[in-house]
């Protein structure tokens, strides 16, 4: 894709600390993904502990965490989400902040 930096969103990855699958008004509702037996715990965003997770959602983050590793060199990832699981090797940083770094003054590249 030739991207310099990618902004990962809303990769949270992870049930809330009250246990929820999903954010309130979500189209899926709060509850959509049930805990099972076998759910993990991975680190949580910004560390200082674990976090609920389960294995799809641990899969998709293990998925991020080769493609980051193997584009490190030409491209950075953020994870911007502020919640949910770590995502090793992606620089976590507020979306705020983020967006705050964005350069608006750049001419938009057309679609083709």
């Amino acid at each position: 894709m030739g991207l310099k930096t990618c902004v990962l969103i809303g990769q949270d990855l992870a049930y809330s600390d009250e246990g929820k699958s999903h954010s309130a008004g979500h189209v899926f509702g709060e509850d959509e993904v049930k805990h099972k037996a076998g759910d993990g715990y991975v680190e949580r965003y910004g560390g200082g502990g674990v976090i609920k997770t389960t294995a799809v959602w641990n899969w998709f983050r293990a998925f991020f965490e080769k493609d980051i590793a193997e584009t490190k060199a030409t491209m950075q990832t953020i994870n911007a989400t502020e919640g949910g699981a770590r995502i090793f090797g992606a620089m976590e940083r507020p979306f705020a902040e983020v967006m705050g770094a964005v350069d608006k003054s750049k001419t938009k590249k057309p679609i083709d």
